[in-house]
């Protein structure tokens, strides 16, 4: 069985958008959902031991990029649909999100020290 079957009949996801498998601090990451089902999660290796880190509850549309730092032990994501990038804390704590809304799309993004790299799409 590979990792991905696992995952879902692990979690029960119910669409894959990304997933980061973090060993360093024996946790798994995952966005699963879109619009009002929409959240970002994570585990223990096993998948068990699931905690929500940011939901739609707190404005997330359609996560479809995870980025970790590790140096400061966040996670990052882009939505793409809702033309935000935020980041949370490993433990769920101090969600921040900044929009940017003169961009289309944004497509992929890595995180190096304290800055933000993005690739995006413009008209």
């Amino acid at each position: 069985m590979n990792f991905i079957a696992l995952l879902y009949r692990t979690v029960g996801l119910l669409t894959r958008t990304c997933i980061i498998d973090v060993q360093l601090y024996s946790y798994l990451f995952w966005s699963d959902g879109r619009d009002s089902s929409a959240k970002i999660e994570r585990s223990d290796l096993s998948g068990n031991s699931r905690t929500v880190l940011v939901s739609s509850a707190q404005g997330l549309v359609s996560p479809t990029t995870l980025v970790v730092d590790f140096s400061s032990q966040k996670l990052y994501w882009l939505d793409s649909a809702a033309q935000k990038i935020g980041h949370v804390n490993f433990d769920g704590s101090q969600p921040f999100t900044w929009t940017i809304s003169s961009l289309r799309q944004v497509s992929a993004m890595t995180v190096y020290r304290v800055r933000t790299f993005c690739t995006v799409q413009n008209d």
